[in-house]
């Protein structure tokens, strides 16, 4: 048994405009024959999907806001906080600011230290 996930913008092209929930099926079913070994030669991701995570990625890296963040926290793990509160009160869009600490460092703080920095954003 496999199961395969995807998932589509619908504002992603052309072809999602008007099926993107048809793209996203094909998709999630091609992942769950790939993941039994059916249909593939090397890998289950097509070099499309490996071409446009990559522009993803390095949109991401482009972005102003990430590389101050990322600028703002490289720091050990015990210190993450003190820099994590200090980021976000400089931010003058404090719920980006959080967000992008918690997807940053979320798998590296406690619940209680992300309810902490979630009072910075109120």
């Amino acid at each position: 048994m496999a199961q395969g996930h995807a998932h589509e913008e619908k504002s992603s092209s052309n072809i999602n405009k008007t099926s993107y929930v048809e793209n996203c099926e094909t998709s999630a079913v091609g992942r769950a024959l790939a993941f039994l070994g059916i249909g593939i030669d090397t890998s289950i991701a097509s070099a499309n999907e490996v071409e446009e995570a990559i522009a993803k990625q390095q949109a991401i890296v482009d972005n102003p806001h990430v590389q101050t963040l990322s600028k703002a926290l490289d720091a050990p793990v015990e210190n993450i906080m003190d820099k994590a509160v200090a980021y976000i009160k400089g931010q003058s869009d404090k719920r980006k600011a959080f967000d992008a600490v918690t997807k940053k460092y979320g798998s590296q703080l406690t619940e209680k230290q992300v309810e902490g920095l979630r009072k910075f954003v109120r």
